[in-house]
């Protein structure tokens, strides 16, 4: 019983599903969102770069120094809306990844 319930919490990454900044999603399985952003430009981006899940700001902390890469991951029940902020002075991957 414990390991149907561990597996069925794990992410599978064969079914990522790339996202757009700024672009609000629903999603329609428990998963995670995943990514990195970089920094390009500006000090005036930092409170800009938000993730966003269920209209809260999840993000720990928003500014970062000079071109630093950052990586991140957070898990979104299945119904929940969410989006990575939409702001020019950085660049970014980003995924929705269903659990199994």
């Amino acid at each position: 019983l414990q390991a149907d319930i561990v597996t069925a919490a794990m992410p599978d990454y064969s079914r990522a599903q790339s996202r757009n900044k700024g672009q609000q999603y629903t999603a329609s399985t428990n998963g995670f969102i995943i990514g990195y952003d970089r920094y390009l430009g500006s000090k005036s981006w930092d409170s800009n770069v938000k993730v966003i899940i269920n209209g809260q700001n999840v993000r720990v902390i928003a500014d970062q120094t000079e071109y630093t890469i950052n990586t991140w991951s957070y898990p979104v029940k299945k119904g929940s809306s969410y989006r990575f902020s939409n702001t020019p002075y950085i660049t970014y991957v980003y995924y929705f990844v269903p659990t199994i």
